[in-house]
């Protein structure tokens, strides 16, 4: 580390780590963010047609997800509704909606039992990544549009005017950013568990090879086309989220006058 940095003006070993993993967590919810973004544009219409020939177009015109995703994970209708319906190929296959985003023309393959598997685990796995981006959009925004950003906070500390009374609160591994509405503005503090965010981004990224290699056919002329896709497990998505910390999320609300 120190021979990486030794020519970073004013170099410090801890707010450097403290930088990277707050990167690690940007990478992570940008992946989630992408993932959905290429679902919304592959979900059929309402007809049931496909929509791969659209994706460019459909991705290009900007049409956010998230009000349909904000019903989807809280079991209300919508457009996700559709990915547990069928879709017919030409020339008469037909498969979940699912299975057509993220195993694209697969039938009659030795694995067979896999994929369906995969499909299962694909499901379950959506809702949660729909659930972190839902609950998490204030912090990508924040990061993304860096001045409501505050990752410098170390420590915070308040003190009871009565009694004289402190507590300091370490918020040296810990995420910082504001919101703000017309009544108060909100610090936010979130640990920062980014070996948690690693395995997810590890898992998100199998999710969008899988849509996007299966469809590179499409744009070659390669006579024999090969690529690699991922069959996911339930227990790959439950052994990457758990927790590696104790620190939970902290808040402070501080009215506008």
């Amino acid at each position: 580390m120190e021979k990486l940095c030794k020519d970073i003006v004013g170099y410090d070993e801890k707010s450097y780590k403290r930088a990277i993993k707050i990167d690690v967590r940007l990478t992570y919810l940008m992946a989630v963010d992408t993932l959905f973004e290429l679902v919304f544009a592959l979900l059929p219409d309402k007809k049931g047609n496909l929509r791969d020939k659209e994706i460019v177009s459909t991705l290009s015109s900007g049409k956010q997800y998230y009000s349909e995703l904000r019903e989807y994970v809280n079991n209300r209708e919508s457009r996700f509704d559709i990915l547990k319906d069928q879709v017919n190929y030409t020339g008469g296959k037909s498969c979940t909606a699912l299975r057509y985003i993220f195993y694209d023309g697969l039938f009659e393959t030795e694995h067979e039992k896999e994929i369906v598997e995969s499909v299962d685990a694909i499901s379950e796995a959506l809702k949660f990544f729909g659930k972190e981006i839902n609950e998490n959009r204030d912090e990508l925004n924040a990061y993304k549009h860096g001045l409501r950003v505050v990752p410098f906070f170390n420590t915070m500390s308040f003190k009871d005017p009565k009694t004289g009374k402190g507590l300091e609160i370490d918020m040296s591994e810990s995420i910082s950013f504001l919101t703000e509405n017309k009544s108060e503005r909100t610090i936010h503090a979130k640990p920062l568990d980014y070996k948690k965010d690693i395995a997810l981004t590890i898992y998100v990224t199998h999710l969008i090879n899988n849509i996007i290699a299966l469809r590179q056919r499409q744009l070659t002329t390669a006579k024999n086309f090969q690529t690699s896709i991922s069959a996911l497990k339930k227990t790959s998505l439950d052994e990457a989220r758990k927790s590696n910390i104790q620190m939970g999320n902290f808040k402070l609300n501080l009215p506008i006058a």
